[in-house]
């Protein structure tokens, strides 16, 4: 479910390296993106973005689908959109220049577009879990988590908790938010809430959230330290206790870029292997 355009983007990217012309491109983009029609959380719909989706357990509450058995179940849904597109190609091969031989090349196009789609968001999302029947109800139940979601395509999000010596002999609630820019020129979008104690206690804790935006380190789910800049980071070290560390929007779109283009390459030797000549007719005949 990563942002469509970048989907649509990252294909035309990658078919016009191989030669296509500007519709052909078209065709696989916007196949690419009607995937994103299908949001829901059951396995057959979140394999088709890489990520994993809820089951029922035995007291019949829905629980996170196994991660092991959903990287196998959306790897072989990559194998088995290769092979079919592959027979396609014995088709086409059968027959002879003209619309019809068009037709089911354009059909072969957007077969590839879709499982374009899973390969990159292999890189977007890395097997996450995804526990909404659909976009609309997940902007009702958990719209900061859908938001945290869309910036996930883009750059890094960390959620954080740390505690805190000061402020003793007070009750309240504190907030910070903010804006920094490190010296990496890295853009840090920052913010905290903490409850702090009365009666000589001290804080009970601060939850922080924020964005990263650049190349902002590691590029998968982490747990570790970590120390925001500016006045947030001056003032105290602070332990990640959850969220997602997805890396800088160059570095995930350069990986579903690399992703792209393995694939393509591997399907055209299998296709020119068989077939000497026939991926050339195949880019002729969609222009």
């Amino acid at each position: 479910m990563a942002i469509k355009s970048l989907h649509a983007r990252i294909t035309r990217t990658v078919l016009k390296e191989f030669g296509f012309s500007k519709s052909a491109c078209e065709i696989a983009a916007e196949a690419n993106m009607l995937v994103d029609k299908y949001q829901g959380n059951r396995p057959q719909d979140t394999h088709l973005h890489a990520m994993r989706g809820v089951l029922p357990n035995r007291q019949g509450r829905l629980v996170a689908e196994d991660r092991a058995k959903a990287v196998h179940a959306i790897q072989a849904l990559i194998d088995d959109a290769r092979r079919e597109i592959l027979k396609d190609f014995e088709k086409l091969a059968m027959l002879k220049p003209g619309k019809t031989m068009r037709a089911e090349a354009e059909l072969i196009l957007q077969k590839i577009g879709r499982v374009f789609h899973t390969i990159q968001d292999k890189e977007f999302h890395h097997f996450g879990v995804w526990s909404h029947g659909g976009m609309l109800q997940a902007a009702l139940a958990d719209p900061l988590a859908l938001a945290m979601h869309g910036v996930h395509d883009l750059g890094n999000t960390y959620m954080a908790i740390r505690a805190s010596s000061g402020d003793m002999g007070r009750w309240g609630v504190r907030t910070t938010f903010g804006v920094s820019l490190s010296q990496q020129h890295n853009v840090h979008i920052y913010g905290s809430i903490g409850a702090t104690g009365g009666g000589g206690q001290r804080n009970k804790g601060t939850l922080t959230g924020g964005l990263c935006f650049g190349a902002c380190g590691s590029t998968r789910p982490t747990r570790s330290s970590y120390t925001p800049p500016g006045p947030l980071g001056k003032s105290t070290q602070m332990k990640t206790e959850g969220g997602v560390n997805s890396g800088a929007v160059n570095r995930v779109r350069s990986r579903a870029v690399k992703a792209t283009q393995q694939f393509f390459e591997n399907l055209r030797q299998q296709v020119d292997h068989t077939k000497p000549g026939l991926w050339q007719q195949f880019i002729d005949v969609t222009r």
